[in-house]
């Protein structure tokens, strides 16, 4: 599964997420060298790993298996982890993103728009 998040600077993007993570504004992920980032809760982190990549006007994140597993903990594991990463992103980082595409690798299966103001409401 893959998260593909729409912005106009894909690599700003990406450099602003591991600096809230390194001045921990972000405490629940963690990223490496190679640019996985895991969740850092107790209850999920090392379950999955996201590879995120610089696209043209996207971050492409892939899930991936845990080291030295062939299979998710369990069917939430992926989804669980999408969500919390769209979550992230919405939480710290409105006005730098159009939009996140949620689906399998390439092939995007639904398209999950966020709004990246909030909308105005009436009562």
């Amino acid at each position: 599964m893959s998260l593909k998040i729409f912005t106009h600077k894909p690599a700003d993007l990406l450099a602003n997420i591991k600096k809230a993570i390194k001045d921990e504004e972000i405490d629940t992920w963690k990223y490496n060298a190679k640019n996985e980032f895991d969740h850092s809760t107790e209850n999920w982190t090392g379950l999955c790993k996201f590879t995120v990549t610089v696209e043209d006007g996207y971050l492409h994140c892939i899930a991936h298996y845990p080291d030295g597993q062939k299979k998710w903990a369990n069917d939430a594991v992926y989804g669980v982890y999408q969500g919390r990463f769209a979550e992230m992103l919405m939480n710290h980082f409105v006005g730098q993103f159009e939009f996140i595409a949620v689906g399998h690798y390439d092939k995007i299966i639904n398209l999950t728009y966020a709004k990246t103001k909030a909308p105005k409401t009436t009562v």
